[in-house]
């Protein structure tokens, strides 16, 4: 009998993987996986690409999504991911405030972009794009990526220790939900709350 496996925690270039919805769906089957869960970073815009490459693959697709929070601890905001499976992904109330995330990261995106430009790190905005690819949102990975593709750091702890980290020139804080309203969230739109790769959390 073939042991067959499953990834829940699955990113594409939707936010910051770097595979096609349909490229991960394929890569999934060479790995002999039954299963996948598409859980970009608060954007469900891959989805549709992966479920129907899935069926076309012999691959169940999970609709998901992973969602940025953050909660008070010792007097500082900590940050915590929570995974939604099964959502609803089509459902009004929920894209309408995955749409916020949308804006709120353009926003992030270019208020980065002034920050670096103003030390004399200058990153074309359609050059972003084109490494972000796809449509995605361009997020610090992605200006992590085109800062050690220009010769800016090293590699991505680099990028991140000289400009994109807490306190560094170019950090700007993103948006982001309570615990209990990207929970609630999620159970609107009829799906699992998860809480994301807890042992790097340390959660209580």
């Amino acid at each position: 009998m073939i042991k067959q496996y499953v990834d829940l925690h699955v990113h594409t270039t939707f936010s910051d993987g770097s595979l096609t919805p349909e490229e991960t769906v394929r890569y999934a089957r060479t790995m002999n996986l039954a299963a996948i869960s598409i859980t970009d970073h608060d954007i469900t815009d891959g989805v549709p690409f992966a479920i129907k490459e899935g069926e076309a693959c012999g691959i169940e697709v999970i609709p998901g999504v992973e969602l940025s929070a953050e909660f008070p601890d010792q007097g500082q905001l900590r940050e915590m991911h929570i995974l939604g499976y099964y959502v609803d992904w089509q459902e009004s109330e929920f894209q309408g405030m995955l749409s916020k995330f949308r804006v709120a990261r353009e926003q992030r995106a270019a208020t980065i972009t002034e920050k670096l430009s103003s030390i004399g790190v200058n990153l074309d905005s359609d050059y972003l794009r084109k490494v972000a690819g796809n449509g995605g949102a361009i997020g610090r990975l992605h200006f992590a990526k085109a800062l050690i593709e220009k010769g800016f750091a090293r590699n991505t702890g680099d990028a991140f220790q000289l400009y994109l980290g807490f306190g560094k020139p170019a950090y700007v804080p993103k948006f982001t939900l309570k615990p209990e309203e990207a929970i609630e969230l999620i159970s609107r739109a009829k799906g699992i709350a998860v809480l994301a790769h807890p042992h790097y959390g340390h959660f209580n």
